[in-house]
């Protein structure tokens, strides 16, 4: 059995890397938290800033809008879907309403954009564009032809030996159907939920072996 994929919307530095593999000159910080807000800014959009302290430098992470801007002409917009998930993400990180001076990791551009925040000792990294991307299907868990993988009656259809790539784009949109599921409802059935959750157990569908990358 492979390693198990977490149920929680965090991620492993090496999910982290390889989200952010074409991006160079990538390096590792130790920071402390200065603040956060989430609120309403300016422009009165819902967002999230958390604002960081390095050796020498200071930077804001966040900054994304938390709502449905295309809610235009209502008085107070509802937030949108990921917001929940990623509250409920930087709790493993740090204590969202006493966090000045917690120590984390930022993963980042050289001298420049912070791609993720991670745990200072643990594997525990949060990243927005991750998030998004998690539950809209934006990039990594775009594959038509794996998407059968996710219902049992297409067994039939594959061979059986899955790339270390695949399996791990697998796990992640299979993670993304049980969020989606929990918060929508109705989405599919019990035997499929289940058939999910084993996928991100780490259990090979339909007597799969994990082959070359």
């Amino acid at each position: 059995m492979t390693q198990p994929l977490r149920n929680n919307s965090y991620f492993s530095l090496a999910e982290v890397e390889s989200f952010y593999e074409k991006e160079k000159e990538t390096q590792i910080d130790n920071v402390t938290i200065e603040s956060i807000r989430f609120g309403n800014s300016d422009h009165g959009i819902l967002d999230l800033w958390i604002y960081l302290k390095g050796d020498g430098w200071g930077q804001g992470y966040g900054g994304y809008a938390l709502d449905d801007v295309s809610q235009t002409f209502k008085e107070e917009r509802e937030p949108i879907k990921e917001c929940a998930a990623i509250l409920q993400s930087l709790t493993h990180l740090f204590d969202l309403f006493n966090c000045e001076g917690t120590l984390l990791r930022v993963y980042r551009k050289d001298y420049g954009k912070i791609f993720a925040i991670g745990h200072i000792t643990k594997d525990i990294w949060f990243s927005f564009e991750m998030i998004f991307d998690l539950f809209r299907g934006n990039k990594s868990i775009a594959h038509p032809k794996l998407d059968d993988l996710l219902y049992p009656q297409f067994a039939h259809k594959f061979e059986k030996t899955i790339s270390i790539k695949d399996w791990q784009w697998l796990q992640k949109k299979a993670q993304y159907n049980l969020l989606k599921e929990e918060l929508e409802e109705g989405f599919a059935c019990k035997e499929v939920q289940q058939h999910w959750q084993s996928i991100c157990n780490g259990q090979l569908p339909f007597g799969f072996q994990l082959g070359e990358e």
